[in-house]
């Protein structure tokens, strides 16, 4: 089992974390974080109910959807890492995913990161400090 601390002591920072990684992600396997696209299912079910707004599409799609994404937590959380209690918190799930959606969506306008207190600009699969003039810049060692 692999134990995970969480080095964060705020939701901003968790955010701003998680907006990195997938920034960084895009930056370095573009079309693999366009493909994440395909692994959304709440965003999926959304659009499915938009075009076809009946309540058939809708408990099909959202009941999908949930049925899927908690067999999914439960294989994880209850059955893989043996955390106690994880029904009580299933009902996050749908509420983390749309927040996930969103930072996903949000790495397509980042160009910068912020790590370790220092904004970077990242150009050619490199971090560069943000402040510096492209003459002056040299690449950040990561």
């Amino acid at each position: 089992v692999v134990h995970t601390v969480a080095d964060f002591r705020s939701l901003r920072e968790l955010f701003q974390k998680r907006l990195r990684w997938m920034t960084v992600m895009r930056c370095m396997r573009p079309l693999g974080h366009l493909g994440l696209a395909l692994t959304w299912g709440l965003p999926w079910a959304v659009l499915a109910f938009a075009v076809h707004p009946t309540a058939a599409v809708a408990a099909f799609y959202f009941g999908t959807y949930l049925l899927l994404r908690t067999a999914m937590a439960w294989t994880i959380g209850a059955w893989g890492m043996k955390q106690a209690g994880i029904w009580k918190r299933l009902p996050l799930i749908p509420v983390w995913d749309g927040v996930a959606f969103g930072i996903w969506m949000a790495s397509f306008a980042s160009r910068t990161i912020r790590w370790r207190g220092i904004e970077y600009l990242l150009r050619g699969g490199r971090l560069w400090a943000a402040g510096n003039t492209a003459k002056q810049q040299e690449p950040a060692d990561a």
